[in-house]
């Protein structure tokens, strides 16, 4: 497939202006005809791109968020494991601004829900051993990144003080010092 590079930069301006945009104001305030003025592209070019503002959001998610998820979600100890914690991290140190405003305007419940319907398809191979697992795949995603985004999140939020082998340590410290969900129906608390 041939790749035109000045359609290539349209769409970037596309998407830039509408990352731009969403910086200010709420994403059901919105409108096509916004990004393509902000963008300075035409209808049509907006059009030959995107089917809508929702198309734009799905593309930066499709470009931004999943690539990141897909490369190693089928490995069985994932989510288990440190890399998660690295792998975070990096991505909020990329693209944490993004998150930010998508929290800021509740787009990130639209992220949420098609990341965890993606998450699920691809769980229920990975996990074909673990019942639980599989059959509440929508508690677990949340479950073990929600903490991590938290941390990462207020991380950007703050100016990335600390560099990024310190956050790691701070999560990695959290994570092995914290409450254990797992034992609290036994009272316990992993140390």
């Amino acid at each position: 497939m041939i790749i035109n590079p000045k359609s290539e930069r349209a769409r970037h301006k596309i998407v830039e202006a509408f990352l731009h945009l969403l910086g200010i104001k709420a994403f059901e305030k919105i409108t096509v005809k916004e990004v393509m003025e902000q963008a300075g592209v035409s209808r049509s070019v907006f059009y030959s791109h995107f089917e809508s503002k929702e198309a734009v959001f799905s593309y930066i998610m499709d470009h931004i968020f999943y690539p990141f998820l897909k490369e190693h979600m089928m490995e069985e100890d994932y989510f288990s494991n440190d890399q998660i914690i690295w792998d975070y991290i990096n991505l909020y140190d990329q693209y944490g601004q993004v998150f930010i405003m998508l929290q800021r305007y509740n787009v990130d419940v639209i992220l949420t829900k098609k990341m965890i319907a993606e998450i699920g398809r691809t769980m229920c191979t990975s996990f074909e051993q673990d019942s639980i697992i599989k059959e509440y795949a929508h508690y677990f995603f949340p479950y073990i990144v929600s903490s991590i985004i938290s941390v990462t999140t207020n991380w950007v939020r703050g100016g990335k003080r600390e560099t990024k082998e310190e956050l790691f340590k701070i999560i990695k410290h959290f994570k092995y010092k914290g409450v254990d969900v797992g034992s609290l129906n036994q009272g316990g608390v992993r140390n």
